[in-house]
């Protein structure tokens, strides 16, 4: 196990700092003050320790009745009086709202006892309690835990620009910073980026934080400038071992920088180490910290990630996990998963043997199976294959499934056949017969005698002949057409219709009978379209001011370019908004005409929020142990102090 793993588990050293740094809000009451039971005299009453809710003293070992539980803050003094004898002994951190018997269960707070009506809250017996999400257009306030318009959650914050946080851990947009400024993701305030300067030690070239650089005084003799902190330093040089670094990049300690590799999927490098990401808020409210949960405002999906190796997801809480052996799970061979998100290899068979479940198995053989042709299964999840039969011998012809017997042909009789060649279902073929004079054999050997065009009364295109096959009952002549009359396949005059029957108004149309009918043209100004008279608009008519559109007969009007500047959009010219105008800084943004404008990058060390503006993230200076928002939509996890 790695020192970092074992550090986790064990709750030491700097894995400890860290996850309690991340993970504070998932440890419950246990920190609270203990309430202290009085002496146990007659007649004297327990009192309420200090601290946050503390519960009154209960009876240590036949001695004085424990005392009402007291109040939160200072604790109160509790009521009941206490019987003969003496003793007395801690009280458990619990609600003590108000004066319950000594010693007694804890009773959860609900969601009105707390006045709260979204996002999830403690109900001060070790637990949570869901209170509801808030209606579109609201957020769940962290100081009231009730619904309330962004503006004020971002009034209550002090916040003019950036992202902040809900009590349910979605993002609060508190607006953009004028042309000209940033927002300070510590103060979350618009204001001009000020370059840093160098101060006190610092040498060498560093960013100013306003997408330049500062460059500091050079070091003096037998000095270099430390490549990560910037200032001067003796050089001795380090590797990433030597510093119990195991991701991320580093100094040298000789004036250049070590890279010390990347952490595996679902962690990330925090302060040198793999460590999981920092739950979401929701995560942290509802004491979680890995797997997905629900959103108690949203009922959307929130994943609160990953545990550390030697640790297994219980619950939705990391908890430390003892990896099984393969003795413990019964495996002899092959991989198995050690319970714990690991593998083990449990070993080979010997020769003859598969591993099979985890097990060493030993395949069975057709002759011990009595089987000589087919496929049957082995017994440890392959397959056999017993072969093929002799001639005249089918494979479970005789009853018996995989074993050879002699096959009976089947007989035309037996099969229903009356004519035509079959199989006999032993290789062979047998043969049914003809059928007489006029009849023909069907494909299922049936005799069928066909029918003719005359006995269908028809004379004109194909029919069936009921038997399978087609007949060509022949052509119309002399002006008549298949199906004239109506009726399918019988000849019949055929009277060509009028334009007007066909409720064409010009040029040429299928007059019903093979041939065409001219409907003549349309009146000066009008084209023919689909046979119809058309009068096309035009590009004023439409109110079109650029671009190619129809002109409703089939036809395409050609509206011209527009201005130098402008793009065409839905056949009217538009004038593209700039980034100033959309009071953008950075990122890219529709431009009002149907395209994209980009505002560009942040300058170095800045981030760019999306509402296009861009914030300077609050920093680790001076903030140790901090864990939370930077103020521009992400999060910073700083070293422990």
């Amino acid at each position: 196990m790695s020192h970092r793993a074992k550090s986790f588990l064990d709750g030491t050293g700097f894995g400890r700092a860290v996850r309690g740094a991340l993970l504070g809000g998932l440890v419950l009451a246990g920190a609270s003050a203990f309430a202290c039971g009085g002496s146990g005299d007659e007649g004297t009453d327990g009192t309420g320790g200090s601290g946050a809710s503390g519960s009154g003293g209960s009876a240590a070992d036949g001695g004085g009745l424990g005392g009402a539980a007291g109040n939160a803050g200072a604790g109160g003094v509790a009521g009941a009086s206490g019987g003969s004898g003496t003793g007395s002994s801690t009280g458990s951190g619990g609600s003590g709202a108000s004066g319950g018997s000594g010693g007694s269960g804890c009773v959860p707070k609900s969601c009105a006892d707390k006045k709260a009506t979204c996002g999830t809250v403690d109900d001060e017996c070790g637990g949570t309690v869901a209170c509801g999400t808030c209606p579109g257009g609201q957020v769940c306030s962290n100081t009231t835990q009730t619904c309330a318009p962004p503006a004020n959650e971002c009034k209550a914050a002090g916040a003019d620009c950036g992202i902040i946080n809900d009590a349910c851990g979605g993002s609060v947009d508190c607006g953009s910073c004028p042309a000209g400024q940033v927002c300070n993701g510590a103060t979350r305030k618009c204001g001009p980026c000020v370059p840093a300067k160098c101060e006190g030690d610092k040498c060498g070239t560093l960013p100013d934080g306003c997408g330049g650089t500062v460059t500091c005084t050079a070091c003096g003799t037998g000095q270099v400038c430390d490549a990560v902190s910037n200032k001067c330093i003796t050089c001795a040089k380090t590797t990433c071992q030597a510093e119990k670094v195991e991701c991320g990049t580093i100094s040298d300690k000789c004036g250049a920088v070590l890279s010390c590799g990347s952490c595996q999927s679902g962690l990330q490098c925090m302060n040198g180490q793999c460590l999981p990401p920092p739950p979401p808020t929701e995560c942290k409210n509802q004491g979680k910290n890995c797997g997905t949960i629900t959103n108690s405002c949203t009922g959307q999906p929130v994943v609160c990630g990953n545990c550390l190796p030697g640790e297994i997801c219980s619950n939705n809480v990391c908890v430390s996990c003892i990896p099984k052996t393969c003795a413990e799970l019964k495996k002899t061979c092959g991989p198995a998963d050690d319970g714990c998100g690991g593998q083990l290899q449990c070993g080979d068979c010997t020769t003859n043997q598969k591993c099979y479940g985890g097990n060493c198995c030993t395949p069975t053989t057709c002759a011990a199976q009595g089987k000589n042709c087919g496929t049957i299964a082995d017994g440890c999840g392959g397959q056999l294959s017993c072969g093929d039969c002799p001639t005249n011998q089918k494979c479970g012809g005789g009853g018996t499934a995989n074993v050879c017997a002699p096959c009976v042909p089947k007989t035309c009789t037996g099969m229903g056949k009356d004519c035509g060649d079959h199989s006999d279902g032993c290789g062979g073929k047998v043969s049914c017969g003809t059928c007489t004079t006029n009849e023909t054999c069907t494909n299922d050997g049936k005799c069928c005698k066909p029918t003719t065009c005359a006995a269908q009364g028809k004379n004109c295109g194909k029919i069936s002949d009921g038997c399978g096959a087609q007949l060509d009952c022949g052509t119309c002549s002399n002006g008549e057409v298949c199906g004239g009359s109506g009726t399918a396949n019988v000849c019949a005059p055929c009277t060509p219709k009028t334009c007007t029957q066909l409720g064409k108004q010009c040029g040429t149309t299928s007059n019903g009978c093979g041939g065409q009918v001219d409907c003549g043209p349309c009146p000066t100004g009008q084209t023919c379209h689909n046979n119809q008279c058309c009068s096309p608009t035009t590009c004023t008519a439409k109110g079109a001011q650029c671009g190619n559109t129809s002109d409703g007969c089939g036809a395409q009007l050609d509206c011209g370019p527009c201005p130098s500047g402008q793009v065409c959009q839905g056949n009217q010219c538009c004038q593209p908004k700039t980034c100033t105008e959309l009071g953008k800084q950075c990122g890219s943004w529709p431009n009002g005409c149907g395209g994209q404008i980009g505002c560009g990058p942040c300058p170095g060390g800045q981030v760019c929020l999306t509402n296009g503006t861009c914030c300077i993230p609050l920093s680790c200076s001076g903030k140790c142990g901090y864990s939370g928002s930077d103020g521009c939509g992400g999060s910073v996890t700083c070293p422990p102090c």
